[in-house]
């Protein structure tokens, strides 16, 4: 929601990563974090963009229950589309998975007859 008197950028926000010290993880810092994050991305900009790593999967499943997708203009990089398989074979999220079945096609399984 923007507030009164706000300015949005036509720029994108960007969150570069979300870091919990190793001493207090585990603790659900991360979530409000984002939240505050966003809430503020929310006031200033009117798309915000976000970058982790696929060694990084339970990191992408937080961003993912924030709503945060895969840029689909990135899908014609084949390193890419095995990066987001590797990390859905981990996390196993919703999204994520409804998202691979609309915007990549899946491989021909090896029982799968040549034609």
């Amino acid at each position: 929601m923007v507030g009164k008197g706000s300015q949005r950028s036509g720029r994108p926000g960007a969150v570069h990563w979300v870091v919990v010290h190793p001493d207090h993880q585990g603790r659900g810092l991360t979530k409000p974090m984002m939240t505050v994050a966003l809430n503020y991305m929310a006031c200033h900009h009117h798309a915000v963009m976000l970058g982790s790593s696929s060694g990084r999967p339970w990191a992408v499943k937080v961003y993912l229950d924030f709503g945060f997708l895969p840029e689909v203009h990135e899908l014609d990089n084949p390193a890419i589309v095995q990066g987001w398989r590797d990390v859905q074979s981990v996390i196993q999220h919703p999204a994520l998975a409804t998202f691979l079945a609309i915007h990549v096609p899946q491989p021909p399984s090896p029982e799968s007859p040549i034609s």
